[in-house]
């Protein structure tokens, strides 16, 4: 079918997108970061413990670069909700093994229900990337993961959205390796979010 999320976006602008923080890296202890154009990798060290805090509908844009959670550091989102998206090239989102993610999307706002967006700077661009959830890693998203140049990996005991009550993805591809664990559920409604993904009459099953 259709990408039934490209429309939705195409009208959307995110900014003049002048770098706010170049490269930046947190080591050990408690952050508080707030929206706006993190360029180049942005980096969280071991016990470091950051959170995400909200202000309106602005979403925390990731240029030209990656955003990692190392192991033994934490990334936490306010309760009202925030949007990540990752624009220009060589973008994607890691987390390694041992860290902890717990992220919720907005649920008013023009980016309601979105939690994660890969947007490339053409549009069009081919080019892939390994957004990859490894190891011991935990990890709750609730809302909406929009990669369709992303090939979204679980490895290792990745634990992903043990408790999510909404969440899905559209991406180039997924794969699952190790005792990692996915689980997508869908309703959105219960958790305060719109229900960005279409209703299909059928759905098809995965034989293994």
């Amino acid at each position: 079918m259709a990408d039934p999320i490209e429309q939705k976006l195409k009208s959307y602008n995110f900014g003049d997108n002048i770098c706010g923080y170049e490269d930046l890296t947190l080591k050990r202890g408690t952050h508080t970061l707030k929206p706006g154009v993190y360029c180049g990798d942005t980096v969280f060290k071991p016990h470091a413990h950051v959170t995400f805090t909200a202000h309106g509908d602005k979403p925390y844009i990731i240029k030209n670069g990656e955003l990692q959670v190392q192991a033994g550091a934490s990334l936490k989102g306010d309760e009202k909700g925030v949007t990540i998206a990752f624009i220009g090239s060589n973008t994607k989102f890691t987390v390694r093994g041992g860290a902890d993610v717990d992220l919720k999307a907005p649920s008013d706002g023009v980016l309601a229900g979105f939690l994660l967006i890969d947007q490339k700077s053409d549009g069009s661009s081919s080019e892939i990337q390994d957004t990859i959830i490894r190891g011991g890693g935990s990890l709750k998203f609730e809302g909406l993961v929009y990669a369709p140049q992303w090939r979204i990996i679980i490895s290792g005991n990745s634990d992903v959205n043990g408790s999510s009550k909404c969440f899905a993805m559209v991406a180039d591809r997924f794969r699952m390796e190790g005792n990692g664990e996915l689980k997508v559920i869908a309703d959105c409604e219960e958790a305060g979010l719109p229900q960005l993904m279409p209703k299909v009459k059928s759905v098809a099953k995965i034989l293994y």
